[in-house]
């Protein structure tokens, strides 16, 4: 069954706790990935590669409309610039999802003159940090 994107809610913390809402997020990515090792060798007779699956990697992008005074986005600004961890929880349903521990990559905002200010913010997960879990 499909789900509407709008009953997505983002959540942030410092810590693996539910935290505050991200207010203004219009569009997130929540990207899982993993390195794919190819293992084929010439004894396997076979036309085809053989993958071995490796390293996981989870990259989230952010973006949306800049609410400085909401606590959650000010805690993703806040955390890049000191260089720490910051949890977030992605809930495409509103109450389950996904959590994880991120560094922040960048945090963008834009301001056009006939627009509004928005913000876009890429994290990177931190598995030093935390385990990448369902909620």
């Amino acid at each position: 069954m499909a789900l509407a994107g709008h009953g997505t809610v983002v959540r942030s913390a410092d810590t693996d706790v539910a935290g505050d809402i991200v207010d203004g997020v219009n569009n997130i990515e929540w990207n899982y990935s993993a390195e794919l090792l190819e293992t084929t060798d010439f004894a396997d007779g076979q036309d085809r590669e053989r993958e071995l699956q490796g390293l996981k990697d989870v990259q989230v992008t952010l973006s949306g409309d800049l609410e400085t005074a909401d606590t959650g986005q000010a805690r993703i600004r806040t955390n890049h610039l000191a260089g720490t961890v910051v949890w977030l929880r992605f809930l495409p349903n509103g109450t389950t999802g996904y959590k994880a521990p991120f560094k922040v990559q960048d945090f963008n905002i834009t301001s056009a003159f006939d627009g509004k200010l928005e913000f876009s913010a890429t994290l990177m997960v931190d598995a030093s940090s935390g385990a990448i879990g369902t909620v």
